[in-house]
């Protein structure tokens, strides 16, 4: 079994997101962008397939920089090219572990 080569949902979601979060919007939507690639890299260390172990140690880290119990206050520059490189690299995962047997 195969995974389906396009699911646009989630990643589809996460460029929507950083988007609208590259205009001035109220600081509970950065918390909730926050959350939400949190739980992607979650989603992503949890695959069986198609995400390398080195992978996983750069999605764990990039939970602990996105997680919303301790936030890490930077620029919002900083924060608006660290959401559009993260989001490629979703992309990027996402790609591959569609084209990857499951097993």
């Amino acid at each position: 079994m195969r995974w389906p080569h396009r699911r646009p949902g989630v990643i589809t979601i996460a460029w929507m997101a950083v988007v609208l979060g590259l205009l001035p919007m109220p600081g509970e939507y950065y918390m909730l962008v926050r959350i939400f690639f949190c739980g992607v890299c979650i989603y992503f260390l949890t695959k069986p397939a198609g995400v390398r172990d080195a992978e996983k140690w750069v999605l764990a880290a990039l939970a602990v920089v996105y997680n919303p119990l301790v936030p890490i206050e930077v620029g919002r520059t900083v924060w608006g090219i660290a959401s559009i490189a993260t989001v490629t690299y979703f992309h990027i995962l996402n790609r591959r572990a569609a084209s990857a047997p499951l097993w």
